[in-house]
């Protein structure tokens, strides 16, 4: 069975070569030059083996994604809040500014319980903190798992949403 792999292997071998030696003699001088660059930069094997494609072979133009200009007007509810929240984690504060406009809660949470203040506090920035807080966000609020932004912001070691959460009003002391 390796006797055989091994042998199958040096015959594509022995092909690829024997192809790219014919492909260098029955080109121009011009082609030939550009050839050589070509198979320089793709390497020994990737000329055995044809990866990156043959210079034959048309280009295929890769797609160029296009940016989305959300329609917050048609989303349901739950829609918007889930990607108000996930706004909030990047620090979007215009497309917040919109979503609640269109009817986001502030304080709304995702499947694990978290506000928008609560995730800004494992993952976000102190602007986007304090943003939330100078809108109403609840700094109490708890999660499923009953921990609050505070806890995760102490967890997080970010000492100025720590600090932010605490002048308004979050609770210090644990409940067991």
């Amino acid at each position: 069975m390796k006797k055989t792999i091994v042998s199958v292997v040096l015959l594509l071998f022995v092909c690829q070569l024997s192809q790219i030696k014919a492909q260098s003699t029955d080109t121009s001088a011009s082609n030939t030059e550009q050839t050589t660059k070509k198979t320089k930069k793709q390497g020994f094997f990737a000329r055995l083996f044809n990866w990156g494609g043959s210079s034959k072979k048309k280009s295929v133009e890769k797609e160029v994604p296009q940016v989305v200009q959300l329609d917050y007007g048609k989303m349901d509810l739950e829609e918007l809040n889930y990607r108000f929240i996930q706004a909030a984690i990047v620090g979007e504060t215009d497309d917040m500014i919109k979503m609640l406009r269109y009817g986001a809660n502030i304080n709304t949470t995702n499947s694990q319980g978290r506000t928008a203040l609560i995730e800004v506090a494992r993952l976000g920035t102190y602007e986007t903190a304090r943003w939330l807080i100078d809108r109403g966000a609840s700094v109490n609020y708890k999660d499923m798992y009953d921990g609050n932004a505070l806890i995760y912001a102490t967890q997080a070691g970010k000492r100025e949403i720590v600090n932010l959460l605490i002048q308004n009003g979050a609770r210090k002391e644990l409940e067991f």
